[in-house]
């Protein structure tokens, strides 16, 4: 029998209910919760995994050449 580690980890999003433009606009008003960034950057990596090439490049001219990954990882 192999032991596994367990570990105490939460959800990443807090309120799923709440629209992906509302936590964008929460922190373009200023809003610097912990909850607020965990959501957000949940959000932007199952984002990253639906858009197209097309939309990640422009992403990516949006954000000074950062991926959605790597903006998403900034805020977690």
């Amino acid at each position: 029998m192999t032991k596994s580690l367990k570990t105490d980890s939460q959800p990443l999003e807090k309120k799923p209910t709440v629209a992906l433009k509302d936590w964008i606009q929460a922190v373009a008003v200023g809003n610097r919760e912990e909850d607020t960034f965990s959501t957000l950057a949940g959000r932007l990596i199952r984002l990253e995994k639906q858009i197209s090439d097309k939309q990640r490049k422009v992403f990516k001219e949006k954000t000074g050449g950062k991926t959605v990954t790597e903006v998403a990882g900034n805020m977690a």
